[in-house]
């Protein structure tokens, strides 16, 4: 039995380990990307705007005569696909919000002006009014640090959720099949680099759910194939498959530092660290956003 524990700790603890500074790494290069914006461009694109159908206004400071919004009222991958090339240079495809940033087509045309193909835009729930809509933002955000801004930060392609996206029309075109086509695993294959405009910001009140999810069984098997190929990028998305979420992880840590605690002092130790790395790599990836009312009314309380 003693052999058994010792062998299920090292390889947890390494298995563990390995996810954590995978995580870690994209933690700290999201803070060498926030706020990094294109330079003002003169040229003006057209874009198609895809909303759902019901969508109330939303203010844009953007030449009227180059966007039009489209209500999607069925299926958004058929509405892509009849639209013109010659009216419009890239689609915008938007889920449920009521509130834009007021920038937001000019800061996409800056982008998309340098030649960028496909950008994910930042998701931000308004309002935080419950406990349960803070931790749901918490992890979205944390998400946002690591596979997007992260991943831009070391040169990788952001992390497609399937919605609040941009993509040049004469590409969307050519690779959509139907709205199950899984865009993300498309450009990567094609070595397309994924944007992330952090500062162009889409509200809403509901998390948004990534609708291209490669299943686990696919991951590992296209794992050490990619990675022995040298596509980094690739490879890079399949091991966020092969390993647990950031919340599990620090479950786990948490459970075996009691358990090990319990049986052996000594063996805790390491796991108490764990902990102590995984909590500091999550502050890292918690924007500034989150914890600055709370700053800020605490000072109004004590009158300062």
């Amino acid at each position: 039995m003693d052999a058994f524990l010792y062998f299920a700790d090292e390889t947890l603890f390494l298995y563990i380990s390995i996810s954590s500074i995978y995580l870690f790494i994209f933690a700290v290069a999201a803070q060498f990307r926030r706020s990094k914006k294109y330079p003002k461009t003169i040229n003006y694109h057209r874009y198609a705007v895809l909303v759902p159908e019901g969508t109330p206004a939303l203010m844009m400071d953007y030449l009227v005569e180059l966007r039009k919004f489209i209500p999607i009222t069925s299926n958004w991958a058929d509405i892509v696909l009849s639209l013109n090339e010659e009216e419009f240079d890239a689609v915008v495809i938007l889920s449920e919000t009521d509130q834009v940033s007021p920038n937001f087509l000019d800061e996409i045309n800056n982008a998309f002006d340098v030649g960028v193909k496909i950008f994910q835009l930042h998701h931000r729930i308004e309002p935080r009014s419950s406990i349960s809509k803070k931790l749901v933002a918490l992890n979205e955000e944390i998400r946002n640090s690591f596979f997007k801004q992260g991943h831009t930060g070391v040169g990788f392609a952001a992390s497609l959720d399937g919605v609040d996206m941009v993509f040049d029309l004469v590409w969307l075109k050519k690779n959509l099949k139907s709205a199950k086509t899984n865009l993300k695993i498309r450009a990567l294959k094609q070595d397309i680099f994924v944007e992330y405009l952090e500062y162009v910001t889409v509200y809403s009140s509901k998390a948004r759910k990534p609708r291209y999810v490669l299943s686990r069984g696919k991951a590992i098997a296209r794992f050490l194939p990619t990675l022995f190929s040298g596509k980094w990028n690739y490879a890079s998305v399949l091991f966020q498959r092969l390993i647990p979420s950031w919340g599990i992880l620090l479950l786990l840590s948490c459970i075996l530092a009691v358990f090990f605690t319990i049986i052996s002092l000594d063996d805790s130790v390491k796991w108490w660290g764990m902990i102590f790395f995984l909590l500091f790599t999550m502050c890292l990836a918690i924007p500034d956003y989150l914890v600055e009312k709370k700053k800020k009314s605490k000072k109004h309380k004590d009158g300062k």
